[in-house]
C-alpha cells in the first residue's frame, strides 16, 4: 500500500493562552515552509501545505529523504532556513539557492504513514517515537522540534 498523494495538514490555530496538562503536547514554532514529504519506493514529492509539488526546489532535502530504510513513509514537517546562530529566519529559505541549500533543514515533527501503516488514527503520543527510525539515519538533514 502506498502513502497518499497528498494529506491536508493540520495547521495552527491562535488561542488566547496554552493549553496545559498530560494531554496536550507543545511544539516550538518555526519560520518557515510547511511542507509534507511523501515517499513511495525511492521516489519523493515534497509537497506544500497546499499540495504543490516543490520537490525540484529542494533536490537535497529530496535525496536524503529518498534515502531513508523504509519503503514508503509520509513525513510532516516545517522547511526552514537556519541562521549561523541556530534560529530559524524566513528570509534564508526565500533566498535559498542550489549553492546556499546546505543552510536548509526539514525539521519533521509527524511521521502520518510509514511502511504500508497509517498512522494517523493512532494518537499523536503513539507515533511521535516511530519517525525517531528516520531521524537516527539522517541527523545531518533532520531537526527535531521539542515535545513537553
Amino acid at each position: 500500500m502506498s502513502p497518499p498523494t497528498w494529506v491536508k495538514p493540520q495547521l495552527a490555530a491562535l488561542v488566547k493562552e496554552a493549553l496545559d496538562g498530560p494531554d496536550w503536547l507543545h511544539e516550538i514554532k518555526l519560520d518557515g515552509y510547511r511542507m509534507h514529504a511523501r515517499l513511495d519506493a525511492g521516489r519523493v514529492n515534497i509537497l506544500t501545505r497546499r499540495g504543490n509539488d516543490w520537490t525540484a526546489k529542494y533536490p537535497t532535502i529530496a535525496a536524503a529523504i529518498a534515502g531513508l530504510r523504509v519503503q514508503n513513509a509520509y513525513l510532516d514537517g516545517e522547511h526552514c532556513g537556519v541562521a549561523s546562530d541556530s534560529r530559524t529566519a524566513f528570509n534564508l529559505i526565500q533566498n535559498a539557492t542550489d549553492i546556499a541549500e546546505a543552510r536548509l533543514v526539514f525539521f519533521l515533527f509527524d511521521l502520518l504513514f510509514l511502511d504500508d501503516e497509517d498512522l494517523t488514527a493512532l494518537p499523536l503520543v503513539d507515533h511521535k517515537p516511530d519517525w525517531r527510525c528516520c531521524y537516527r539515519a539522517h541527523r545531518d538533514l533532520f531537526g527535531t522540534t521539542t515535545t513537553r
